[in-house]
């Protein structure tokens, strides 16, 4: 289970998450970091943006950094519930990894 909150300002909640010390990173299809090269032990926020429009410009200046999923053959990307869901798996076995 993981504990979710509905904000009415996306770029307030960033703010806020910045102020208290989390680390934003925002995923694209082929820019930034390997998702495996990534460290997401820590306390972070992944910002996945919308599967036609990508993360909007408003919100992209607040991330700390940008991440990618590396793939394979013709695929240039995935939807936005697969990237979510390798995501937070990848978060979680680097946590276990470290014993977090």
């Amino acid at each position: 289970h993981m504990p979710v909150a509905r904000v009415s300002s996306m770029p307030a909640a960033l703010k806020t998450l910045k102020a208290a010390g989390v680390k934003l990173y925002g995923f694209e299809a082929s820019k930034g970091t390997s998702i495996w090269k990534s460290d997401l032990t820590g306390p972070v926020a992944l910002v996945l943006g919308g599967e036609n429009k990508g993360i909007r410009p408003h919100i992209y200046i607040e991330l700390d950094g940008v991440i990618h999923m590396p793939l394979k053959g013709s695929i240039g990307s995935l939807n936005v519930s697969a990237t979510a869901a390798i995501a937070l798996f990848e978060a979680v076995r680097q946590r276990d990894k470290q014993g977090k």
